[in-house]
């Protein structure tokens, strides 16, 4: 999934860098537990909407 890195797109900043979301639901889980997620800075969805690393 490509996400655009743009001031308007739902981004959230964390450890000095900025992630970007495609969803409301995608940043509140990233917001919630950002370490959970920190470590590849990606975010890859499958068609259950489950998070892979």
């Amino acid at each position: 999934m490509t996400v655009a890195a743009v001031p308007s797109s739902l981004h959230y900043d964390f450890a000095g860098k900025t992630s970007y979301f495609c969803s409301p639901g995608c940043r509140a889980a990233f917001v919630a537990e950002p370490e959970r997620f920190s470590l590849a800075y990606t975010h890859t969805h499958t068609r259950d909407s489950t998070v892979e690393s």
